[in-house]
């Protein structure tokens, strides 16, 4: 695949065109073709990670010899999601009707309004092998969960005692009482992955890659704008993060997205998957303190900022 130099937005280190690996991927009965590495991998690696890559891409044209792709960038998403975890799309479509619904009681414009501060989906779908969902696999029936905690019972020794106080007084293999309950396996709670591409409409970048203050206290409005938009549609977002935290390159909006963890209020559970762990680079608190502040003012307008 080359890559011109005049490309805007993955431009290269020379005048000259380069070669670069690009994977193909498919996404209903469409194909698309990555260019440069992943806009975004981290974790991916990780045996318990959720395996998700980003990719830029471009849609490749049917039947083309040699292969072309067309002009237009989209992004894509590759991720395995809890099992039973509804797709991203869905929820977008449900808090979109949601306010529709509002609208529709209350004359007010919100549906038509939030939809510039969420991502536009052109595919979301569960990946297919061999007919059926592409899904982990399941632990053997009756594994249980390995413990190498010794299930004899240990007295602790008083704190008032002296540290210079005999260990060779406590017998480890005899001693019995309310120490330490014995430890016991028991069957281990896996839940399987389901495999997900997902196909964004607009390229953004994360605020991260923004070089000015003043885009990125435009596109940290424009998120608080999203959830105040995601509270009257009785949502809370779950998993807010600096990286989910966008800004839309051709609409210059900022774009709140990773959906696929909100809920509705009244629908909460401690059963739902909790969202995934979050590296220190990818957190609001690394964002500096002054930019953060400067967005303070935005509560005259958008008061209700506590459900983040």
């Amino acid at each position: 695949q080359v890559i011109p130099s005049s490309d805007p937005i993955m431009p290269s280190d020379s005048e000259q065109p380069k070669k670069v690996v690009a994977y193909e991927y498919s996404v209903g009965n469409t194909s698309y073709l990555t260019e440069g590495g992943p806009i975004s991998e981290i974790s991916a690696y990780h045996i318990n990670s959720r395996a998700t890559r980003v990719w830029l891409v471009r849609e490749i044209i049917p039947n083309s010899t040699p292969l072309a792709v067309k002009d237009e960038y989209r992004v894509l998403k590759d991720v395995w999601f809890d099992s039973g975890a509804k797709l991203e799309m869905d929820i977008s479509n449900d808090i979109f009707g949601r306010l529709k619904e509002s609208d529709n009681k209350n004359g007010t414009t919100y549906e038509t309004d939030a939809r510039d501060y969420f991502m536009k989906f052109e595919h979301d779908e569960f990946v297919g092998m061999d007919g059926t969902t592409d899904v982990s696999f399941e632990l053997p029936e009756g594994y249980r969960k390995a413990s190498f905690t010794s299930s004899r019972q240990v007295v602790a020794i008083p704190a008032a005692q002296s540290q210079r106080h005999d260990p060779s007084t406590v017998d480890i293999h005899k001693s019995q009482g309310s120490g330490i309950a014995p430890s016991s396996s028991h069957i281990f709670k896996h839940h399987t992955r389901a495999h997900v591409r997902t196909v964004y409409a607009e390229v953004c970048r994360s605020i991260y890659e923004l070089r000015d203050y003043a885009t990125v206290v435009r596109a940290l409005r424009d998120n608080v704008k999203a959830l105040w938009y995601l509270r009257k549609a009785g949502y809370v977002h779950r998993d807010v993060s600096a990286g989910n935290c966008l800004w839309g390159i051709a609409s210059e909006k900022g774009k709140l997205s990773d959906l696929e963890y909100a809920r509705p209020y009244d629908k909460l559970s401690m059963h739902d998957p909790l969202t995934p762990m979050t590296p220190p680079e990818t957190t609001m608190t690394s964002l500096n303190l002054h930019v953060i502040s400067s967005i303070a003012t935005l509560k005259a307008t958008h008061s209700e900022t506590h459900f983040f």
